[in-house]
C-alpha cells in the first residue's frame, strides 16, 4: 500500500523529503470552464519536478453546483443534457493540458457531505451523472486516465458506492475511492448504542478497526456482486491527533461537533458530554493513543486491499488558518503541531507505513 501526503508545497518540500513522500493529492476548480488557474498549475509543474505523482481532485464552479438542484427539480433533460456535455467538454480541456503531469483524477472529493456539495433533494442521484461526464471527458483527452470518484466513507457510510455508483455508474470510475475519516466511534458503544467511555484502549482499538474491515469487506462483497472489481483507494484520509498533555485529562477528547448546550456540557447532536468545547481548541487523541490506532487501521487498510492512501495533512491550523479549514480533521490532523513541531508517536508510525508502502 502506497503511502502519500496530500497538499505538497514548496515551502514544505524538506517534510516531504524526509519522510520519502512520492504521492500527493492537488486539486483544480472550475474544471467545467476548461480553464486552469495558473497557481493550480504552477503548484502542479513544482509537485511533479520534485519527484511527486500526483492525484488531481477535480472541482466544478460554483454556477454548475447552483445550477444542479434546479434542473434535477425540474427535471429538465435539455439542460441537464447541455450541462453534462459543458462539463464533459472543460474536464477535457483541463486534463488535455495537464495530462502531461497527472493520470489520475478524482471527480469532486466528497460530493455528498453537505459542506461541499450542499444540500438539495434527491441530491445523491446526481452524482452518477455527472462522473459518467467526466469519464468521457478524461478519457477523450487521456484514454489511459484513471477515474477516481469522490471519496466518501466518513464515520463508516459505504452507500456512496455500494447504492450509488456500484448501482448507476459501474464503468465509469476506475477506482473505488475513499475518504474514511472516524468522526466519532473511538470507543466500542453498549447494547443500547452508548458510548463505553471507560472501555481498555486494547478493546477501543480492536473494537474500531474491527468496524473498518467490516465496511470494507461488505463493500467489496457487494461491488464484487455487481460486477465491479475496481481497487481501493484513498486520496484522503487522516486522524485528530493532540498531545499527549491536552488529552491527558479526562483521557478522551470529543470528536464530533462544535455544537453544545452551555448549561448542561452536553453535545446538541451525540446527547453525550462534551470534553472540551470547540474554542479550547483540543479535538482530537492523544498522541501516543493515536499512533496505535494508526497502526492497528493501517493493517486492516492493507489487508483489505487498499492499494493508495494519501494521509491529510502534514499541518494543523486554526479555525480561520491559511486555507480557511474549520472542521476537525483540517485543525487537528496535521502531523505536526501549528508551531511546526512533529506529533513524535504519530509521525514515526505514519513513517513506517510511508517506507513499508515503498519497500
Amino acid at each position: 500500500m502506497i503511502v502519500g501526503l496530500d497538499d505538497w508545497k514548496e515551502e514544505d518540500a524538506q517534510w516531504f523529503a524526509d519522510l520519502n513522500i512520492r504521492w500527493t493529492k492537488l486539486a483544480v476548480g472550475e474544471v467545467d470552464t476548461g480553464e486552469i488557474d495558473e497557481p493550480n498549475r504552477d503548484q502542479m509543474e513544482a509537485a511533479v519536478a520534485a519527484g511527486m505523482t500526483v492525484v488531481c481532485d477535480l472541482r466544478p464552479t460554483s454556477q454548475l453546483q447552483r445550477e444542479l438542484p434546479g434542473m434535477l427539480g425540474d427535471k429538465d433533460p435539455v439542460r441537464i443534457t447541455d450541462a453534462l456535455a459543458r462539463l464533459r467538454d472543460g474536464v477535457a480541456v483541463v486534463v488535455g493540458e495537464l495530462g502531461h503531469l497527472c493520470e489520475r483524477w478524482e471527480w469532486w472529493g466528497e460530493f455528498d457531505c453537505p459542506a461541499v456539495g450542499g444540500v438539495w433533494p434527491n441530491k445523491e442521484a446526481a452524482y452518477p451523472g455527472l462522473i459518467r461526464a467526466v469519464h468521457d471527458g478524461i478519457r477523450a483527452a487521456q484514454p489511459h486516465g484513471q477515474v477516481w470518484n469522490g471519496g466518501y466513507g466518513v464515520n463508516f457510510q459505504p452507500q456512496f458506492i455500494t447504492h450509488g455508483l456500484a448501482v448507476e455508474a459501474p464503468d465509469a470510475f476506475t477506482h473505488a475511492n475513499w475518504h474514511h475519516y472516524n468522526i466519532s466511534d473511538y470507543w466500542p458503544r453498549d447494547r443500547k448504542g452508548r458510548f463505553v467511555y471507560n472501555a481498555p484502549l486494547e478493546e477501543r482499538i480492536v473494537d474500531s478497526a474491527t468496524k473498518f474491515r467490516t465496511m470494507f469487506e461488505a463493500t467489496r462483497a457487494t461491488m464484487t456482486e455487481r460486477g465491479c472489481a475496481q481497487p481501493f483507494v484513498s486520496s484522503e484520509w487522516g486522524m485528530p491527533i493532540v498531545s499527549d498533555e491536552a488529552a491527558k485529562e479526562p483521557g478522551a477528547v470529543q470528536l464530533w461537533s462544535a455544537v453544545f448546550d452551555e448549561e448542561t456540557k452536553l453535545d446538541v447532536l451525540q446527547g453525550h458530554p462534551m470534553f472540551y468545547e470547540f474554542r479550547d481548541g483540543v479535538h482530537g487523541i492523544s498522541d501516543t493513543q493515536g499512533a496505535q490506532f494508526f497502526e492497528a487501521w493501517m493493517q486492516v487498510f492493507e489487508e483489505v486491499g487498499f492499494e493508495v492512501l494519501i494521509y491529510h495533512r502534514l499541518h494543523d491550523t486554526t479555525l480561520l488558518g491559511p486555507d480557511g479549514d474549520g472542521t476537525f480533521w483540517g485543525l487537528f490532523c496535521g502531523l505536526l503541531y501549528k508551531d511546526g513541531s512533529p506529533k513524535t508517536a504519530m509521525i514515526e508510525a505514519f513513517r513506517k507505513w510511508v517506507e513499508r508502502g515503498a519497500a
